[in-house]
């Protein structure tokens, strides 16, 4: 039985050596070939790669695994087929692995062709010294936007508009140019119009002067130091530089030391030296742009001065705020007030002007009351008698304008006399004879469209357009020529046709018909606005062309 066992172990072990079979034989990866093995893709584009694994002999082995990876993900991604995804521009090599063997292709990844470039806007009109700020978006050819891309603007004229490198284009000289945006050899443009400034009032302040133009931006130039110019700095200017803020005003006035306007909605903004809450803003801090009146009143002017401010509502309520201690705000104390505060009297005005220490203001039916301090007669009411509450003015004249100034007043009346009362030692009464504490006709026989009250001295314009100034004519305040005073209304120089004058402190601007502005006087701080700091006898063009 033992034998007959070991006989069958040794016949079953002969059968498996000489008569059984084997599997195939597997041959090991010898090398990866990639291809392409260079390639181009742009970003957000595909490109299919493809991995063949061969023996030692060349020969292409089939259903081996391939592993794919990509040497910076974020230049191009790999799947695992081998799509490979542009996601940044750059050059990545994208490696695949079989069974230890690695074999790569290297991809640069483009960035998407530029096709358009389109500028926005694409035309408009901006005046002379104004800026727009053009924008310039690249679009490839399907319309998608690009973005990153380094673009070039160019002016085609520099001398009407000159761009920056950010595309702000400002307005320097009168004419049309066009701006060109170039990105990677594509090219957008904007057709753009610079129309000069055309003023409808030009309101002289202490060393400054704000105009408003026939589209209702405000511009100042001058002395800054106290944020008067509304330009968000306290730089100094001597040519026009537009207000910030974006806002469309009615009308403009120049105080002193500070700037405010009334918008077209009857919204009153302020902005410059803030001390005495002349602002009207609850603060008495100093603003560089305009700055919204507190009370959400609705107005429909106001009028800056020394340290105060005074504005009439739509409903002819008188509001004053800012330096009361001479009682020039009129609500019957002699305290400063941050906001605006009623006029005492219950009176319904038609107009109010603030002066330096007083203010005065005009019934709907031309009647004249003043407030505030009333030394030399400044209030008219033939005494020298401060007032802490509106006192009718004496003559019982009927009055169409007022002006309230440094030491004195001046109105015109419904038959187009003016009248001034008050201080008189320059002149600036038009009538060397005439009283002071009460209104005195001023001398010459003109008839007067309107006149302004400055610092000692008087100027205004009659119902043809004529400007006559007089008073104290040091620095050349008067236009004639002269630094000499002139007791009765002489006529400023250059045969100019004038809709507005207004006086300041050492230096009358005025408004032409036509829409220039001019300005005479001390120029020392560029508060003529003609580029320079010298001073003018006579009227010189504000640059706005």
């Amino acid at each position: 039985m033992r034998r007959l066992t070991l006989a069958l172990i040794a016949a079953l072990t002969l059968s498996c050596s000489d008569g059984g079979t084997t599997g195939p034989k597997v041959e090991p990866v010898a090398t990866v070939v990639v291809t392409p093995p260079t390639g181009s893709v742009q970003v957000g584009q595909t490109l299919q790669l493809a991995a063949t694994a061969k023996d030692a002999a060349g020969n292409v082995l089939s259903g081996r695994t391939i592993s794919w990876s990509s040497s910076n993900p974020s230049v191009a991604a790999v799947s695992a087929s081998g799509l490979v995804t542009g996601a940044g521009v750059g050059t990545v090599a994208i490696m695949a692995n079989c069974e230890g063997k690695t074999a790569s292709a290297s991809v640069a990844v483009t960035p998407v062709p530029v096709a358009s470039v389109e500028v926005s806007p694409s035309s408009d009109t901006l005046e002379f010294g104004q800026t727009l700020l053009l924008t310039a978006t690249a679009r490839d050819a399907a319309g998608g936007t690009l973005s990153g891309r380094t673009v070039s603007w160019e002016s085609s004229d520099p001398s009407v508009a000159a761009v920056s490198i950010s595309g702000l284009v400002t307005g320097v000289g009168v004419g049309s140019a066009v701006v060109t945006a170039t990105c990677e050899g594509i090219s957008g443009a904007a057709s753009l119009t610079v129309t000069p400034l055309l003023f409808t009032a030009a309101n002289a302040g202490g060393y400054f002067t704000c105009g408003m133009t026939t589209q209702g931006t405000a511009y100042c130039w001058g002395h800054g130091a106290s944020g008067q110019l509304g330009n968000g700095t306290s730089q100094s200017s001597t040519v026009p530089g537009l207000v910030l803020g974006g806002l469309t005003f009615a009308s403009v006035t120049a105080g002193i030391y500070h700037t405010c306007g009334v918008t077209t909605e009857g919204e009153a903004y302020c902005w410059g030296l803030g001390t005495y809450g002349r602002l009207g803003d609850g603060s008495t801090v100093s603003k560089q742009v305009p700055t919204l009146v507190s009370g959400g009143l609705t107005f429909s002017s106001v009028s800056a001065a020394l340290e105060h401010t005074c504005g009439r509502t739509t409903g002819g309520e008188a509001y004053c705020w800012g330096n009361g201690e001479d009682g020039e705000i009129g609500d019957g104390s002699m305290e400063w007030k941050l906001v605006p505060t009623p006029v005492s009297g219950g009176i319904a005005f038609s107009s109010v002007s603030a002066g330096w220490y007083h203010s005065c203001g005009l019934t709907t039916e031309g009647a004249a009351y003043c407030w505030g301090e009333g030394e030399y007669g400044r209030l008219g009411d033939g005494s020298e008698e401060d007032r802490l509450t509106p006192v009718l003015v004496s003559g019982g004249l009927t009055f169409a304008s007022i002006s309230a100034g440094r030491d004195h007043t001046c109105a015109v009346t419904t038959e187009d006399e003016a009248y001034c009362w008050g201080y008189g030692a320059y002149g600036q009464l038009g009538n060397p004879t005439g009283p002071y504490l009460v209104p005195g006709l001023v001398v010459g026989g003109l008839a007067f469209r309107s006149v302004s009250t400055g610092n000692q001295y008087t100027c205004g314009v009659t119902t043809e357009g004529d400007a006559y100034c007089w008073g104290r004519g040091v620095f050349g305040t008067l236009g004639n020529g002269s630094i000499d005073r002139q007791p009765v209304p002489t006529l400023v120089s250059g045969g100019l046709t004038f809709s507005t004058v207004s006086t300041g402190n050492k230096h009358t601007c005025g408004v032409t018909v036509d829409g220039d502005a001019y300005c005479w006087g001390v120029g020392e701080l560029g508060q003529l606005g003609n580029g320079s700091t010298d001073d003018a006898l006579v009227p010189t063009l504000v640059r706005s062309r």
